[in-house]
């Protein structure tokens, strides 16, 4: 090996152990720490510069910092580039916070917020109940006339984040005059609070449910329609009557509305009830399958919980009463004198409970009210049964005499599975 080819090799192995511990001791100096100081002069080279959002956004974020949160230096600097950014909210909130840590005789935080709150007049516009803002994207119109070209500018500025996002925060700062949005007409003046009620349409109404984040999906409105398939088995407990081991199935329809998180849906409810003999060792010739209709109405009542933007999940009861049709029971019967004994086919009353979990998908693109819903669930109906026809009443050609149970129990679990339109 040569003299210069081995001096490179060392030279490269050298370098090899040298160059990551440098890299190593230059690591923490790249890497400041955004601290009240680093925050600080980040807004102040950002105001030199006149990029206004970014120095309003770093000085707030340095006023909330214990070094910086009774400092009225980096409070008078937050102030002056949002009032710049066209934030006036956050202009007066600034200043607002340098009034309470100025020393005595510092009378500035106080004027620069008069100045401000005598230049603008402040418009709080307030959801319908039960939704919630951002709003729909929304036309503000002004109908009167501005020569100061400071606040022309301001106003084009509001008016179309307003026409792009919506109403994000219920305040609104405007010059004073006369302003129109949609049907909802208003007046502002300088240094005066005006508190206006948003028309419904322009609020989108959120199935916001518990726990609910900020992004809830926007739908049409509280209110549903709604159709549904169900089966589950029927059953017996007390085997009174001829629906054990039976499985029934039927359709459902519902109307509801939701108030915050809660749902309340009336349902009505249709379905066929296989039912069989209950007679011990029937003759052949005896067993008389056939079908109950059972109609049923409910009242439901459900909260929402937030399991994402588009799913809810919803546990519910409900109060259950109808009919299960006609039903084979155990009897006797009279005909032109003669009484007889067998299983008699009787109209049935039910009434009882329904409790359940429903899960939940709103359909629709993110940007875009969502107006159908997909929902699947299980339920369990518990119910208490009587006969309604009574000793002496006609069933068929016969009259009854008696029958063997006046009431039996049923207990129902099943699937669900509907899909709805909001409204």
């Amino acid at each position: 090996m040569t003299a210069s080819v081995r001096d490179a090799a060392l030279g490269l192995l050298l370098a090899a152990f040298v160059a990551p511990a440098a890299a190593v001791a230059q690591a923490p100096a790249e890497e400041e720490p955004q601290g009240f100081e680093y925050l600080l002069r980040v807004g102040k080279l950002n105001l030199d510069y006149s990029r206004f959002e970014v120095a309003a956004d770093a000085l707030e974020a340095a006023c909330r910092t214990p070094e910086g949160i009774q400092n009225f230096e980096c409070y008078r600097l937050w102030a002056t580039a949002a009032e710049k950014a066209y934030r006036i909210d956050d202009a007066l909130l600034a200043w607002d916070g340098a009034e309470a840590v100025a020393e005595q005789g510092n009378t500035l935080a106080r004027d620069e917020a008069g100045r401000i709150r005598g230049t603008y007049g402040e418009v709080v516009l307030h959801a319908p109940w039960g939704r919630t803002l951002p709003s729909l994207p929304l036309d503000l119109i002004f109908e009167g006339l501005l020569l100061d070209p400071e606040l022309k500018k301001y106003l084009e500025r509001v008016t179309s984040r307003l026409a792009k996002k919506g109403l994000e925060k219920k305040e609104l700062f405007l010059p004073g005059g006369p302003y129109r949005i949609g049907a909802l007409a208003f007046t502002t003046a300088a240094g005066e609070r005006v508190e206006l009620l948003l028309p419904e349409e322009l609020v989108p109404y959120r199935s916001a449910g518990v726990g609910a984040k900020a992004g809830a999906r926007a739908v049409a409105g509280a209110g549903g329609v709604g159709v549904s398939v169900e089966a589950g088995a029927v059953v017996t407990p007390d085997a009174a009557v001829g629906l054990s081991r039976s499985v029934g199935f039927g359709l459902g329809l519902r109307a509801g509305f939701r108030r915050g998180p809660v749902r309340i849906e009336g349902r009505l409810r249709i379905g066929a009830v296989p039912t069989i003999t209950n007679v011990e060792d029937p003759p052949e010739d005896a067993s008389r399958p056939g079908v109950g209709l059972a109609v049923l109405g409910q009242g439901d009542l459900g909260v929402d919980l937030q399991a994402g933007p588009a799913w809810l999940i919803t546990p519910h009861v409900g109060g259950v009463g109808g009919t299960l049709g006609s039903l084979l029971v155990g009897c006797s019967a009279e005909a032109d004198g003669v009484r007889w004994a067998g299983e008699c086919n009787l109209p049935t009353a039910v009434g009882g409970v329904q409790v359940g979990l429903d899960i939940t998908r709103l359909l629709g693109r993110t940007a875009a009210p969502a107006r159908a819903e997909l929902r699947a669930g299980v339920k369990v109906d518990i119910l208490r049964g009587t006969f309604a026809a009574k000793e002496g009443a006609s069933v068929g050609d016969f009259v009854l005499h008696e029958a063997e149970v006046d009431g039996f129990s049923v207990i129902a679990p099943g699937l669900e599975a509907s899909v709805s339109l909001r409204f």
